[in-house]
């Protein structure tokens, strides 16, 4: 079998739709010796994704110039490209460009054209697929109230993290002093790690955390964005020498390294306005860091009640919501524990 694959959205930065890209044809090409793949990759990127000699990359859209027979084609972020003739099915994230396209930039024009793209391939993908993947039952549902006839076509496929990756066993995880180039291991930290759309709220979880531990210098807020989104705003705000003494910003780290930033962690913060998934969150639970997230559908499904909800448009309810985690041991090991088990439905 013979599948192509659209992989643009993968990058060196290792974003949430890009990580769901390689974890599925990894697992995919573990699974059968016969298959093969081809990617269409962003013509720009220097590095090959996959080793694996069943794995052929070639420059986006170059499938018009004779690049092979098909048996499949996969869209892993909504888009369907011309000309595609073989049977088609796309994974769909969310529909945050037609539920709240503010939440997507703090730019008009960006939100603008992005959001006209992204309602344009996924309204094209809708009526060109045999088959549609949803990462979760919310947005199966979100789907199809929008697209009302498709029900029958839609199926839901978690995203998955590895579990021996994802463990406290994993020989990859250092001592804490390890860390002490970032942060001395004197310090204690909470930890943000996502782009910094404005769905992901980052703003209101620096102002909450600020507010909740200003008596306590010796704990830090540390926020990982493996790649950046310009938010003048965002930037204006962590200037402030109140929020400048409490965060530490980071950008791309490797792998090993975020590993150990999620497993040191008093709790990992994912307080965001709008999500279809919310990988960090299994990530987190699986180390047996404690979470703290927000409240839409999507983030109650995947968590359950192995994490503390936090209204992500109430300062003081995130800042309330963060002491009590941090101060409440019995609940932080209730948590935790919760928190394994849960991650273990999504492998």
């Amino acid at each position: 079998m013979h599948v192509l694959y659209d992989t643009l959205s993968i990058s060196a930065s290792k974003s949430g739709v890009g990580n769901y890209a390689i974890n599925l044809i990894k697992n995919l090409l573990e699974l059968s010796d016969n298959l093969k793949i081809t990617l269409l990759r962003c013509p720009f990127t220097q590095f090959k994704f996959f080793k694996d000699e069943r794995v052929r990359e070639v420059p986006y859209y170059s499938h018009l110039f004779n690049c092979g027979r098909f048996d499949l084609f996969h869209g892993l972020n909504c888009r369907v490209p011309f000309a595609i003739k073989c049977p088609k099915v796309v994974t769909i994230h969310d529909l945050l460009w037609f539920d709240d396209p503010k939440l997507g930039s703090t730019f008009f024009f960006r939100r603008f054209l992005e959001g006209h793209f992204f309602r344009y391939a996924i309204n094209r993908s809708v009526q060109q697929c045999q088959a549609i993947i949803a990462i979760s039952d919310t947005s199966k549902h979100t789907i199809i109230n929008r697209f009302p006839k498709l029900s029958s076509e839609i199926k839901t496929v978690y995203h998955g993290v590895d579990q021996e990756y994802f463990s406290s066993k994993n020989p990859a995880l250092l001592t804490r002093a390890k860390l002490n180039s970032y942060i001395q291991d004197s310090l204690a930290y909470a930890l943000i790690y996502s782009h910094n759309s404005p769905n992901k709220n980052h703003a209101g979880m620096i102002k909450a955390f600020v507010s909740a531990f200003r008596d306590k210098p010796y704990y830090k807020l540390i926020i990982i964005r493996r790649y950046k989104r310009l938010d003048w705003e965002l930037e204006k705000l962590l200037q402030e020498p109140t929020i400048a003494a409490k965060v530490i910003i980071l950008g791309y780290v490797s792998d090993p390294l975020l590993l150990n930033f999620i497993f040191y962690a008093r709790m990992v913060l994912f307080i965001s306005h709008y999500e279809g998934f919310g990988i960090p969150c299994v990530e987190g639970m699986a180390l047996g860091t404690p979470l703290i997230v927000s409240q839409p559908p999507a983030l109650r499904e995947i968590t359950g009640n192995a994490a503390l909800h936090a209204d992500s448009t109430s300062i003081e309810d995130m800042k309330q919501k963060m002491q009590i985690l941090d101060s409440n041991d019995q609940l932080r090991a209730t948590l935790v524990n919760l928190g394994k088990q849960r991650a273990t439905e999504f492998n």
